[in-house]
């Protein structure tokens, strides 16, 4: 287990919107990190964004947050929804379960306030308690000899919050962490456009829009990420003349009402929806 040894810490950034600190580490004998611990003023997110040398074999890297929070499940996330797993190891099941999987992030709440950890590329995870350790390096050497040996960049962030487990607190930030939204020049005299579609519940995810395989339409894949019943108004572009509701292999189903461009949909808990829009 290589002991984090701290060889310099500095401030790099001190502005309006953000208080940067770089601090480098050596990991062990000849591995080390270069670590930005970002705060930002418009967010409580705080973020660690690494620079890893590794250089170890056979070692297995981890990050842990003892958290103040008390509670007996942690969630994690998987596609399309979340599970809930113990933070205890009282059964037998329990003890097997020392980590778990999570796409973006785990979550530790309880009724007034939580933790989330993001991620952008490290999904093995423990919780044991209050306490969450990420996987970050595992260093085997089979099938490749070489291992994880070289340099290697990843982020990670602590997101509180407010209140109990919600989809607007914890998994639409977890998007926001790992698909940053793209700024693009705009000649000064383009005119606003209406978007593409919206939603007014923030409960329901839209997870993918594509072009449609054969015919002029374009897909979209949304899902209920809070675990609750929902109703929902989607409203399209202008240039949409027909939604078909489809199945995850695109295949038509029936066509759905559609009025001055909304149309209403139901969701179950974890429903998942793909909508053809025709235009």
């Amino acid at each position: 287990r290589p002991a984090a040894q701290l060889l310099r810490r500095e401030t790099v950034a001190d502005g309006p919107l953000q208080l940067r600190l770089r601090s480098e580490f050596r990991l062990g004998g000849h591995s080390t990190a270069l670590q930005d611990l970002v705060f930002h003023a418009l967010t409580p997110r705080i973020d660690f964004e690494t620079r890893l040398d590794w250089q170890g074999r056979h070692q297995l890297l981890k990050v842990g947050f003892e958290l103040n929070v008390l509670t007996d499940t942690a969630r994690h996330e998987i596609q399309f929804g979340h599970v809930e797993r113990p933070v205890h190891t009282n059964l037998p099941q329990d003890c097997a379960r020392f980590e778990v999987c999570a796409h973006k992030w785990t979550d530790l709440s309880d009724h007034g306030f939580g933790v989330a950890l993001l991620n952008d590329c490290k999904y093995g995870l423990g919780v044991h308690g209050s306490e969450l350790r990420l996987s970050l390096i595992k260093s085997g050497t089979h099938p490749d000899g070489r291992g994880d040996a070289g340099t290697h960049l990843f982020r990670y962030a602590l997101q509180p919050h407010v209140g109990g487990f919600a989809v607007e607190t914890v998994v639409q930030p977890a998007y926001e962490f790992n698909v940053a939204l793209p700024a693009v020049p705009a000649p000064a005299a383009t005119a606003p456009s209406p978007g593409l579609l919206s939603l007014d519940a923030p409960n329901v995810i839209v997870e993918a829009v594509k072009w449609a395989e054969d015919e002029q339409a374009f897909v979209v894949r949304l899902y209920e990420a809070g675990k609750r019943q929902t109703r929902t108004r989607l409203r399209l572009h202008p240039s949409v003349s027909e939604v078909r509701q489809a199945n995850l292999l695109e295949e038509s189903q029936g066509s759905l009402e559609m009025r001055d461009g909304v149309i209403e949909l139901g969701f179950r808990p974890f429903e998942v929806k793909t909508l053809l829009c025709r235009i």
